[in-house]
């Protein structure tokens, strides 16, 4: 090796260790870290908190405008439309008294009833806000014909858990579908 190239070389191998450097000392932060940062929880959808009864959500909702028996385990699901989106929630029973056990709607609200997450977003900011939530991506083949050697993301979803239960938040091919939650953990 003549001294010609030991020298590109050695220059090569300084702007690595430069650029190496900056890497790792770079730090990204966005507008979604100094906007909010989620507590961790109660939460509530669409302003309902798991083990809300039915006779309260009928006074914050009004009269559900669909209801379904389960006639296998009693378990009832019932439909809300309000002014800003619709919500379903599945009770343990089909009487006053039956605690909510799953609600889907289109917002996550924080233990001060301010709305954290709603239909407006993407996937980016929802996981600035829900930094501890575990995410779960799905694929689907891509491609055309028999041979199918590439996949194409299709599904998002966060999930995280709070005192009262479990909490997913839904994107399809990157657009905001449901908040969901549950007592079971979501699947």
């Amino acid at each position: 090796m003549n001294s010609l190239s030991k020298f590109f070389f050695g220059l090569g191998f300084l702007f690595l260790m430069i650029w190496i450097a900056l890497q790792l000392s770079f730090k990204e932060v966005d507008e979604y870290d100094i906007m909010y940062e989620a507590s961790n929880g109660p939460w509530a959808v669409n302003g309902i908190r798991l083990g809300t009864t039915l006779d309260e959500c009928t006074r914050r909702l009004g009269r559900p405008v669909r209801s379904n028996t389960n006639v296998y385990n009693g378990k009832v699901s019932k439909d809300w439309n309000t002014s800003t989106s619709e919500v379903t929630i599945t009770f343990e029973k089909d009487n006053g008294s039956g605690k909510s056990i799953e609600i889907m709607g289109k917002t996550l609200t924080d233990h001060a009833g301010k709305v954290i997450i709603d239909g407006s977003m993407g996937e980016n900011e929802v996981k600035a806000i829900l930094k501890s939530a575990s995410m779960k991506k799905s694929y689907s083949p891509g491609g055309s014909g028999v041979i199918s050697c590439s996949t194409v993301h299709t599904a998002t979803a966060f999930t995280c858990k709070d005192d009262d239960g479990y909490y997913s938040v839904s994107f399809y091919k990157g657009s905001f579908v449901t908040v969901r939650s549950s007592r079971e953990p979501i699947k």
